[in-house]
């Protein structure tokens, strides 16, 4: 065996429990030999340690095999419903010691919270005693009401005498204003009061005094309000123990209880779903909402607050419910979203202790019980005649369910399940059929849309070798354009007719619409253009003639070639470089602009229709002459039209701008600026039309 394979086995082996038992066996095994001469108890004393760690690892073995043969057998579901009707026979004892167990939770559970609320009871009563006592301190002196000096001595000297193991008591006396704000007279408590200075007192604490357990906001509080009337002035005086960790100590010395309140609070999430979450049961009086409190945390806490008891003092924990007044409203917490919980641990000796006592809620669960005895016993009768009948359909339907996977790993994705059901099942396989016909549709519309893709790719390299490789260098003239599809083939296009070294043409057109079509249309059309025979010398008049009669045949050509829907704008022009001259033909494209190197701008707008809309249409040549340093720019829509964000148009006032701006640079300088320009304008919005731009210069 390889080196690497006995290093990764003796890994294996060493995080094995059963390893260290049985080498922990054999050590003390060894050594209780060892040590047999010295003494026969020690002998006896390392042998059965030994032994039980030879049962450990006897019981870890058994426990690897059952989780084997467990995943060997109940692969199938035939097999898992066998040991459903072997397990049917021990079914009823089981179902007897879990009700046993159940009885005796709730009435742990039960008691626990009947002792819990009792303590509460009596502590409320205490304080409402001391809250007495410090009332009848006020109507002994009147003139001392007022005096916080005077009552803090007083009233801690009632809180020492009456009440020196409650812990935690704050007092607090004031009067409230018309408008229901507390004025202070006296704070004294261990607690932060930084926020209870300007509180306002609810209506029904103004009319009412109570002694009880209350919540405010995501505090709770044992409470005694008391209402002290002195010489026509109204005092309230106010006696409360939060609920936290000197109170929880305070009960679990007392009654033996170990307690931890939490609030807890239904809260609705994304969508319909709602949630209960929990806080600690004191959270300062400031009303912001607290962190949250997971469940593993309220473990934490009950557990760090748990009493360490004897071996057959086993603790019994129960989570109940209790209902507290609300400070604002008066409510209780039944009658909200919010319960005040509370994890209760209480011994077995406190349960023995308890047992004379009963509650109303006690008679309730005891029906309850029996109810689900007979319960449980018909359903187990019911289970075994029915599960008879159903048992073969599941299983069959399993088993189609399980071959149809096997088909569709294997790649047979035509394979289908005989639907003969119409219950779950059968929709389940009917669903299985509908998948895999998905699949095949998908994979179909897969292998289209990449066919689609690479033939448009190819269509785009071979549209992009339509477009000018290099500029042709004319007397006086330098050139630049560029055009940037929306898609992946354009429906505009340009192009530069060198016809001799004296005449140059430069033609930009747009066909109407987008995509596959606009591209064979222009692909034609500049076919056409090209066919032009090369021209030594143009006469006066005879290169106008020439733009006119190229227009006609153009616009026939496509006229004849289209439905009456498509139709093409051009402008062709035509620079004569050795007489510094543009002559030119617009048809129904965006006008040209001429822009002088003074700064004026002239839209070149001699021309005619739009080509391929009518069979027949007269065209004209417009002709300017050129100075050194004029611009002819010529684009399409695509530059105009380009929106922003808001759906504001680039328009042809801004074009214009940049162009002024920008005129004393080269053409491919201000080309460059130009797309720059648009792309920062539209924001990353999508380009809805193709981008075209011709600029020609006059040079000296």
């Amino acid at each position: 065996m390889p080196a690497g394979s006995e290093s990764f086995t003796w890994r294996q082996l060493k995080r094995s429990p059963m390893f260290w038992l049985l080498a922990g066996g054999m050590s003390l095994y060894c050594l209780a030999t060892a040590l047999s001469f010295m003494s026969a108890d020690l002998y006896a004393v390392g042998r059965g340690a030994a032994t039980l760690c030879f049962l450990a690892a006897g019981v870890w073995a058994l426990y690897r095999l059952g989780r084997r043969l467990k995943d060997r057998l109940f692969y199938r579901v035939r097999n898992r419903v066998i040991f459903f009707y072997l397990f049917t026979g021990f079914l009823p004892l089981a179902l007897v010691l879990l009700l046993a167990f159940l009885i005796v939770l709730i009435f742990a559970s039960n008691l626990s919270l009947f002792v819990f609320q009792s303590e509460l009871r009596n502590i409320s009563f205490r304080l409402q005693t001391v809250n007495a006592a410090m009332a009848e301190i006020l109507y002994n002196h009147p003139d001392k009401a007022d005096d916080p000096e005077f009552l803090l001595e007083n009233f801690r000297t009632v809180i020492v005498t009456r009440a020196p193991d409650l812990p935690d008591i704050s007092t607090m006396l004031y009067r409230v204003d018309e408008r229901g704000t507390m004025q202070h007279i006296l704070l004294d408590s261990p607690l932060d009061y930084r926020s209870f200075q300007d509180e306002f007192l609810p209506d029904w604490l103004q009319e009412l005094p109570y002694s009880g357990t209350l919540i405010k906001n995501f505090s709770l509080f044992i409470y005694s309000h008391n209402l002290v009337r002195i010489e026509d002035q109204q005092y309230y005086l106010d006696l409360f123990i939060p609920f936290r960790e000197p109170l929880f100590n305070h009960l679990l010395a007392n009654s033996n209880l170990s307690a931890f309140v939490s609030i807890s609070e239904t809260v609705q999430m994304s969508g319909t779903r709602a949630q209960m979450i929990s806080y600690q049961a004191f959270n300062g009086f400031r009303g912001q909402k607290p962190a949250i409190v997971t469940p593993e945390e309220l473990k934490d806490h009950q557990r760090a607050r748990s009493k360490s008891h004897d071996w057959w003092d086993y603790p019994i924990n129960s989570a109940n419910t209790f209902d507290v007044t609300d400070w604002f409203t008066f409510d209780t917490t039944n009658s909200t979203q919010r319960r005040i919980w509370t994890n209760l641990q209480i011994p077995l000796t406190t349960i023995v202790r308890n047992l004379a006592t009963r509650t109303a809620v006690s008679e309730e669960v005891v029906q309850l019980l029996l109810f689900l005895i007979y319960l449980f016993v018909v359903l187990q009768v019911a289970s075994v005649v029915v599960g008879m009948f159903i048992i073969r359909s599941v299983t069959i339907s399993v088993r189609q369910l399980s071959l149809g996977t096997e088909e569709i790993k294997k790649g047979n994705l035509n394979y289908r399940i005989p639907v003969k059901r119409s219950d779950e099942l059968g929709e389940l396989s009917s669903s299985f059929n509908t998948m895999s016909a998905g699949i095949v549709a998908l994979l179909h519309e897969v292998a289209d849309k990449q066919r689609i893709k690479r033939e448009l790719e190819i269509a785009r390299e071979v549209q992009q070798k339509f477009f000018p490789k290099f500029t042709p260098s004319v007397c006086g003239i330098q050139l630049h354009g560029r055009c940037l599809p929306a898609r992946e083939v354009s429906g505009d296009f340009f192009d530069y007719l060198p016809l001799s070294d004296r005449l140059l043409d430069v033609v930009v057109g747009d066909i109407s619409g987008k995509g596959i079509s606009a591209a064979l249309l222009m692909a034609s059309l500049q076919s056409a253009i090209r066919a032009q025979p090369p021209l030594e010398h143009a006469a006066d008049g005879e290169n106008v003639r020439r733009l006119t009669t190229l227009m006609q045949v153009l616009n026939r050509h496509l006229y004849r070639l289209t439905t009456p829907e498509k139709f093409a704008t051009m402008c062709y022009l035509s620079f004569l470089g050795d007489q510094a001259r543009v002559q030119y033909c617009n048809a129904g494209h965006e006008s040209p602009l001429l822009v002088r190197a003074d700064g004026s701008v002239t839209p070149l707008t001699e021309g005619g229709t739009v080509l391929g809309a009518f069979p027949e249409t007269p065209f004209e040549v417009g002709d300017v002459r050129l100075n050194p340093g004029d611009l002819v720019i010529t684009y399409t829509d695509g530059v105009v039209d380009s929106v922003n964000r808001q759906g504001e148009d680039f328009g042809e006032e801004r074009l214009v701008d940049l162009i002024l701006a920008e005129r004393r640079r080269t053409p491919e300088q201000i080309v460059d600026r130009l797309f720059e320009t648009i792309r920062a304008w539209s924001e990353g919005s999508p380009q809805h039309d193709d981008i075209t731009v011709v600029i020609a210069r006059q040079q000296e």
